[in-house]
């Protein structure tokens, strides 16, 4: 009894405590409580760039302060840029990962000329003032929170301009018979008796260099080294210098047989190329049917970049991806035609089409390639527009080729297409290893292909061009903005 009677009392004091809590804190039947206020993490933020001017492919430099309150991590940062030219807008997200005390962190950034996001666009013509609108930051902790700041400041592009170093060389002339007058890239060499000679000089070689000079004695024996690296007898009337990069000692010897004078008329000429290109991705990445498993077309570019930009100072920049319909028959010229109207579509192009032709054009608003993938069997691996005689700006690649047996591409080989496509671009012709050389450009037939594959000349083994391609190639290019 006694018990029944402390348990109704406690029923009582807990009826009466649920009672009092309601009539403190009213409730409306089927509300819940309100989350708490997300804390204040950033007190203060700051972005501005740290160069008004740039060239043509270049990062641009910024600089990030923020202040925080408490212990947090600040994992990303969107820039926002307009094209005042073209009235693009574009927005790039960089990953960041940091992790911050309280008090204020000061970082630099390198950002990419280009801004992929929304419709993209790219800081790629000389002379105009892009502008670099705002910025938002990411934080996470246990809230994700999320902070915008103004920058409202203009980047100018510059254009990369030729460079002939022998206009700013100082040579240096040892004791010697031969009198030697050495101006820049002129050089007089003098003797009246038989002799050799020596000169050098400092070089700062920047991706491929071509040393080109003129003799008035054919037979002066010339000999070149870089540091202690002999490049020569030179032939014909060039020297490729493109493995040396950096500052090099540059010598030059030579002889003077029967006495008289050699003059000689040096150019050393280095400028760097960049491209802006736009990817037109239908499922290469992944793996397919027979296997084999890709990576981004972006990967892949990035590799094919390294000769272009050993021997030609090419920078490839993947500017924009651009996900396309799948081919409807294996015919790569009619699946490319679809895909220039569906890239003009996404990039928003004045024209709804990717304008194509010789180099640049201005119908595609700064981006200078179109380079097509898709992972389906076409009838043959590659192709591109136009004849073999000027620059083109568009690649097509597939993974599998019906002209040669439905052979697949295995991912190991893609990044030589894509050097043997792109080397097209820029005028190099298909070649037989029947009538050439090995190079990236020189194919087999079908009757030779079997003992090419085995003796290693097979052109997608290789990533060398032929001297006359690079000629060409090299001429070529001025057909592209710079």
């Amino acid at each position: 009894m006694r018990s029944r009677i402390i348990a109704l009392i406690l029923i009582a004091i807990l009826s009466g405590s649920a009672i009092v809590y309601s009539v403190i804190n009213p409730r409306t039947p089927g509300t819940t409580e309100p989350e708490p206020p997300i804390p204040i993490i950033s007190l203060n933020s700051t972005v501005h760039i740290l160069d008004t001017t740039t060239y043509k492919g270049d990062m641009i430099n910024m600089e990030l302060s923020v202040e925080v309150n408490t212990t947090t991590t600040l994992s990303a940062i969107r820039i926002n840029a307009t094209d005042p030219k073209y009235n693009r807008q574009g927005s790039q997200m960089i990953p960041l990962n940091l992790t911050l005390d309280a008090g204020q962190l000061t970082t630099q950034l390198k950002i990419s000329p280009a801004f992929p996001d929304g419709f993209g666009m790219v800081m790629a013509e000389p002379d105009l003032a892009y502008q670099i609108d705002s910025y938002t930051l990411f934080y996470n902790n246990s809230k994700n929170y999320i902070k915008t700041g103004m920058i409202n400041s203009q980047l100018s592009i510059m254009k990369n301009t030729a460079y002939d170093q022998m206009d700013h060389l100082d040579w240096t002339v040892p004791d010697q018979t031969a009198s030697v007058v050495a101006s820049a890239g002129t050089l007089n060499i003098t003797s009246a008796i038989p002799t050799t000679f020596t000169l050098s000089t400092l070089i700062n070689t920047t991706g491929y260099t071509r040393l080109n000079y003129s003799l008035s004695i054919a037979d002066a024996n010339l000999v070149m080294l870089v540091d202690n690296y002999t490049l020569g007898p030179i032939p014909e009337n060039y020297l490729p210098l493109g493995n040396f990069k950096g500052m090099h000692n540059l010598t030059l010897t030579g002889t003077i047989n029967t006495g008289g004078s050699l003059n000689m008329s040096l150019s050393l000429i280095t400028k760097r190329v960049v491209f802006f290109t736009v990817i037109a991705d239908n499922h290469w990445a992944g793996t397919g049917t027979d296997g084999y498993v890709f990576r981004d077309p972006s990967y892949y570019i990035q590799q094919a970049s390294s000769p272009f930009e050993n021997v030609f100072n090419v920078t490839y920049i993947p500017s924009k991806v651009v996900h396309t319909s799948t081919p409807d028959s294996d015919n790569l010229v009619d699946y490319t035609n679809t895909v220039l109207t569906e890239v003009g579509t996404a990039l928003n192009l004045t024209s709804d089409i990717w304008t194509i032709g010789s180099g640049t054009f201005e119908q595609n608003m700064g981006y200078d390639l179109l380079l097509v993938f898709t992972n389906v069997t076409m009838q043959h691996l590659g192709i591109v527009y136009g004849n073999q005689t000027g620059a083109f700006n568009l690649g097509v690649h597939s993974r599998g080729s019906h002209y040669t047996g439905n052979y697949r591409l295995p991912p190991v080989f893609a990044d030589n297409l894509i050097q043997h496509e792109v080397s097209h671009i820029f005028g190099a012709p298909d070649r037989f290893t029947t009538t050439s050389p090995p190079s990236i450009m020189t194919k087999s037939t079908p009757d030779a292909a079997l003992g090419d594959i085995l003796r290693g000349t097979f052109w997608l083994y290789q990533t060398s061009w032929l001297e006359q391609d690079i000629q060409t190639m090299t001429v070529v290019l001025q057909s592209f903005y710079w």
